[in-house]
């Protein structure tokens, strides 16, 4: 076998096209705290949607890669399957990462009103026990009256 038979190109074996687009993304600067939820929460869902393209296209490149390499029976394809079960496992790790970090930053961001809110009622009298025995004594008579 020659050294070309090797090496294999999957965007020649499959026809696919390079479909590469370039988007231009505006960031604004953040200008106030306000903001800064907005931004973080269309950042959450940006890296999402991402993540969810990735394992979606993975999903199917992998099946195609599953194909061939069913019909070459080449080590090397294979090998190649395992590396992108790999990759796509991580990508959905990383998916489900982002829900827990987005919960734990909106749990850390919420005000103290919205989580519990215990009412802790202390009261420390300033004075000698001589005063607090005659305030006892005070309350305990209109008490009885």
């Amino acid at each position: 076998m020659t050294e070309q038979s090797n090496n294999f190109n999957v965007a020649d074996i499959f026809n696919i096209k390079n479909t590469k687009k370039t988007d231009m993304i505006e960031f604004n600067a953040v200008n106030n705290v306000d903001n800064i939820d907005d931004i973080t929460n269309q950042d959450i869902k940006y890296s999402r949607d991402n993540i969810t393209q990735i394992i979606e296209k993975g999903n199917m490149a992998l099946d195609e890669l599953m194909i061939f390499a069913t019909q070459s029976q080449q080590m090397a394809a294979f090998s190649e399957i395992t590396k992108m079960m790999k990759v796509l496992l991580d990508a959905n790790k990383d998916l489900v990462s982002i829900h827990r970090e987005n919960k734990e930053i909106n749990t850390i961001d919420k005000p103290v009103a919205d989580k519990e809110s215990k009412t802790i009622n202390n009261t420390v009298f300033v004075g000698s026990t001589e005063e607090l025995a005659k305030m006892m004594e005070e309350k305990k008579k209109k008490n009885d009256s």
